[in-house]
């Protein structure tokens, strides 16, 4: 059973987040409902953001791409469940190369007229919460661990370069594309169902196993051309 611990995460990402923070020029004190970061260059149509503190329930709204990288990572703190939305508009792509973790708060990453990509060793972690990756083109992910996933690809390809780990729940990719999955799926040994959905192909090009854990976790693909399993899928009846 191979599992993204919350905890370890939690705390590593929150330690890394005030670091950061605090060594900006234009830092402050994050106060509920704030976002830390650098403010916007007026003339950059791609600014970079690193070391974004998110506090309790809020978003962060960029008018172009999101870029958000190692050395800071990307913390909800608070209470347990509180919520890490982060959305670019007018084309703009989100790019993480930071872990985003919350205290089993739902993390929906939206670009919603772009592309959605994470480094393949940059967790998103979510305990119970859903997590929710949306792109207009394509979407790529590390690993990941939520009470309920769900990545779409509106016009683009998914590609799973992360694992699903063995207590996410319910997964669903949807994909107007292709959907390849390059890395272990394990969601159903929570004994929640994987269900994907390709306009043209899926790829199978890693484990999907269920066994191990609760009964059931139905595997279900539907591709607009073909299904290319070249691994085991597995479940637990």
């Amino acid at each position: 059973t191979r599992r993204i611990t919350n905890d370890q995460m939690s705390a590593n990402s929150s330690r890394e987040s005030r670091t950061s923070a605090a060594s900006s020029p234009t830092a402050r004190e994050p106060t509920p409902g704030s976002i830390v970061t650098q403010p916007e260059p007026a003339s950059a149509m791609s600014p970079s953001r690193t070391g974004i503190l998110l506090t309790p329930s809020t978003s962060a709204f960029f008018s172009a791409d999101a870029s958000l990288g190692a050395p800071g990572a990307i913390a909800v703190e608070g209470e347990a469940g509180q919520q890490a939305r982060i959305n670019a508009a007018n084309g703009g792509r989100i790019m993480l190369a930071a872990p985003v973790v919350t205290n089993n708060g739902a993390i929906a990453l939206a670009a919603t007229g772009g592309s959605l990509s994470t480094t393949d060793g940059t967790p998103i972690v979510a305990g119970t919460g859903a997590v929710s990756l949306t792109a207009r083109n394509d979407v790529a992910t590390g690993p990941l661990n939520a009470g309920s996933l769900a990545i779409a690809a509106t016009t683009g390809t998914v590609n799973i370069n992360g694992i699903i780990d063995s207590s996410t729940g319910a997964t669903t990719v949807t994909a107007g594309t292709d959907v390849n999955i390059n890395q272990a799926v394990l969601n159903g040994q929570t004994g929640k169902a994987l269900t994907v959905t390709a306009g043209r192909d899926v790829a199978v090009n890693a484990v999907i196993d269920g066994r191990g854990g609760d009964a059931g976790g139905t595997v279900g693909m539907t591709a607009g051309r073909n299904v290319n399993v070249n691994d085991y899928v597995l479940t637990n009846n």
